[in-house]
């Protein structure tokens, strides 16, 4: 099991993730992928996304959130 809480996380001035808390239990895969598939294809993704693009536009007063084209990192717990 991993279990993350209270994680923050900047990309310069870009604010990725903000007091996350969350637990992947054992053999558990979270998100593997390319961002623009998982926008598409995995919507708790594009959700948790979307509301730090809302956070970072609010708290900036701005409407064009940094670009972002990596591969999002793999989360994923110990075997089965």
């Amino acid at each position: 099991m991993i279990e993350m809480q209270k994680v923050s996380k900047w990309y310069g001035e870009f604010q990725v993730l903000k007091n996350c808390t969350t637990r992947v239990d054992k053999g558990e895969v979270v998100a593997i992928g390319k961002h623009a598939d998982l926008m598409e294809n995995e919507p708790i993704y594009a959700e948790i996304y979307n509301s730090q693009i809302l956070s970072y536009e609010e708290e900036h007063h701005t409407s064009q959130a940094p670009e972002f084209s990596g591969v999002s990192p793999v989360i994923q717990g110990g075997a089965k």
